[in-house]
């Protein structure tokens, strides 16, 4: 900070200097910090004679104070430049954020066949204040915060060396440290792979079934991680940045045209949304476009995460799409998502692109945020809107009401099941500060609207996921180190009183004999999955070696495994709903690989063959790298990590299976 003197003050400006190598006399006397060099500061205030030279030329002094002050003058010069070595290494800040709004003129597209846009680095825009955006301006967010999660070796890289495929985006990585010290050749953080062994003891926990399963399972710890007090310079990393336009969408910026676009949304409703009907029904590109840029964006980026890979096979004569688009669009949905922490304003449209993006993840390798944090936001809009406040027991007169009730409902059912499924498999905290929706009014609702596979489904969902915060919570409890307002369930009291539960739901939703198995249609088998899942995560609790119970539980978990695999196997034969869902079906199913593994290396009686788990394991890991969609290979990674258990488990599979190619 610097000081300035006003009127016909003599006094000069000055700023603040380095502690003198020895304190004047009068600074001396008042045990003050001399700073400023001479004369000093405290001097300069006080108006009065700053004296150094002194003790060293006063009489009865020998040479030895003179020399005293020459060494003490050198120690601060080194002093000096060890700081300015110190201060020159990149320090990776986690808590430091960078915001600038910029004021830029509007940007016309750019189609994907053209020259990668370059855009040389501005190192003056992280120190830019906030500023108001001029009038008829095109105002971009930019946001410079860590990385959703921390990359393996990802090569630090300027604009120059990357090809864009989206020109107005495109900037300079920023990296939490002094940009003096940025240079190309700087690396991510580097973190090894978790070992398969660990992965493997993971799985015997029982209190998170995904996390063994998942890129870097340590992540998935719901504990502090610290941070060394001196980072080294290599655990500078690239940070994400965010930057749309509120009207930015693919196919307005040219990267898809009209009639891609199309395609895209129809491959969307057709083959990914029933597994997460969140949206009304099928509606067109344009509809979507008028009503949100951000949602249009999600559905798209949802849509080419799968669409290259499967397109020869369903429709050879659909449209292509350049091999960038898929990247290009999962960065602007995730631009989006943040531009929504800033906005003032919300739309249900909002609630449902953010609650879309947490059921698929967009980036490879881990990079994606937790869905689990995407969901918490997502409740963070639905409340504002008041979704949770909607009252659900004065059902309009009009159909425009009705249908209006139904849509806000429905998506806040849908938030309800999914973010209690994710603390299911991931282990993460569930939201207990919100009451259980009813699912029975809301399904009485849309069947006066008409029939509606998508809302009994939902209904269905949120039943089973009721039964599922049951065990999560129950789980939590048990691992809780503070004492508890009362005494947790035991295990074996869970699964008597759950297992009956399960029985119920099946009883109503997916016995031939119901009629609410009619209602379900040909979503019934994805139901059916869901309530395999849910016996699974339970009746695995009788592989921990604590848990003494009877071997009827332990079979249960078996038929629920084996159930799991074969339904998989059937239906990818028929259609892609299931390799294009949400990664929690492709996700459980390798929880379902990995249970039979555990139960193969079990040293007891198990109630099956141990020769047939090879078999039904094999089958997964087939299902998982043959039938793989994704740009980010994510079942293909699944299939890796059960081939890797099985090595260290001692279970042979019947015939090895050759790695995907990567």
């Amino acid at each position: 900070m610097s000081d300035t003197t006003t009127g016909t003050s003599s006094t000069p400006s000055f700023v603040r200097g380095t502690r003198a190598p020895q304190a004047c006399q009068r600074c001396r006397q008042k045990k003050m910090r001399c700073t400023g060099g001479k004369p000093c500061v405290k001097c300069l205030r006080a108006s009065e004679a700053c004296i150094f030279e002194h003790r060293i030329n006063e009489p009865g002094h020998d040479d030895g104070i003179a020399k005293e002050h020459d060494a003490a003058t050198r120690i601060a010069q080194l002093e000096k430049t060890l700081s300015s070595l110190v201060h020159g290494l990149p320090i990776n800040e986690p808590t430091t954020i960078t915001i600038t709004a910029k004021s830029v003129t509007p940007v016309s597209p750019i189609p994907l066949q053209s020259p990668p846009h370059r855009i040389a680095a501005r190192p003056g825009d992280a120190g830019q204040p906030i500023v108001s955006t001029a009038a008829g301006s095109n105002p971009l967010l930019e946001l410079d915060s860590l990385p959703y999660s921390a990359p393996s070796a990802i090569p630090f890289q300027l604009p120059s060396q990357l090809p864009s495929p989206f020109g107005h985006m495109v900037d300079t990585p920023t990296v939490l440290a002094d940009p003096s010290s940025v240079t190309p050749t700087s690396t991510a953080k580097k973190t090894s792979p978790e070992d398969p062994q660990s992965r493997l003891e993971t799985a015997a926990t029982g209190y998170a079934p995904f996390q063994p399963l998942t890129y870097h399972p340590s992540y998935w710890e719901n504990r502090e991680t610290s941070r060394p007090t001196s980072p080294k310079p290599e655990d500078a990393v690239p940070v994400f940045e965010a930057r749309a336009a509120v009207n930015d969408d693919p196919i307005s910026l040219g990267w898809v045209n009209g009639a891609s676009g199309e395609a895209l949304v129809d491959f969307f409703f057709t083959h990914c949304h029933p597994s997460s009907p969140v949206l009304a029904g099928r509606v067109s590109a344009l509809e979507l476009q008028q009503t949100s840029s951000y949602l249009l964006t999600v559905v798209i980026a949802i849509a080419t995460r799968f669409y290259s890979r499967s397109n020869l096979s369903i429709r050879p004569n659909c449209p292509q799409i350049d091999a960038r688009v898929p990247a290009a669009s999962a960065q602007l949905a995730y631009s989006h998502l943040a531009a929504t922490l800033f906005r003032k304003q919300h739309r249900l449209a909002d609630v449902q692109a953010t609650l879309l993006l947490s059921g698929w993840g967009l980036q490879g390798g881990g990079l994606g945020p937790d869905p689990w944090l995407v969901t918490g936001h997502c409740v963070r809009l639905a409340r504002r809107m008041g979704l949770h406040r909607t009252p659900y027991d004065v059902v309009p007169d009009t159909h425009e009401g009705k249908v209006r009730l139904r849509d806000r409902w429905r998506v806040w059912l849908c938030w309800y099941h999914f973010d209690g499924f994710l603390s299911l498999g991931f282990g993460r905290p569930q939201t207990t500060w919100l009451d259980p929706p009813n699912e029975e009014l809301f399904l009485q609702l849309s069947q006066s609207l008409g029939r509606s596979p998508q809302d009994a489904y939902i209904s269905s969902s949120v039943h089973l996921t009721k039964i599922a915060r049951e065990l999560t919570f129950t789980l939590h409890a048990l691992i809780d180190p503070r004492p508890p307002n009362e005494r947790p369930r035991s295990i074996p009291e869970l699964l008597k009183d759950l297992n009956q539960k399960l029985d119920q739901w099946t009883s109503m939703w997916t016995w031939s004999g119901s009629l609410r198995s009619i209602q379900l249609g040909h979503l019934a088998t994805l139901a059916k999955l869901q309530a395999e899942h849910v016996k699974l995560c339970l009746n695995a609790l009788t592989l921990r070696p604590e848990v003494v119970t009877e071997e009827v539980y332990l079979q249960k978990a078996a038929e629920a495994a084996i159930t799991t695999i074969q339904t998989h196997a059937e239906m990818t034969k028929r259609d892609l709903i299931l390799r294009c869902g949400v990664d929690y079906f492709l996700t459980s199913l390798a929880q379902a690989a990995v249970f039979l593994i555990r139960m193969h290396m079990w040293p007891h009686a198990i109630p099956v063959d141990r020769a047939v788990l090879p078999h039904h394991i094999e089958t997964a890991v087939t299902i998982l790298q043959e039938t793989d969609l994704s740009e980010n290979l994510y079942s293909s990674h699944l299939a890796r990590v059960v081939r890797d258990l099985c090595r260290v488990g001692g279970v042979k599979l019947p015939r090895q299976v050759a790695p995907h190619s990567q």
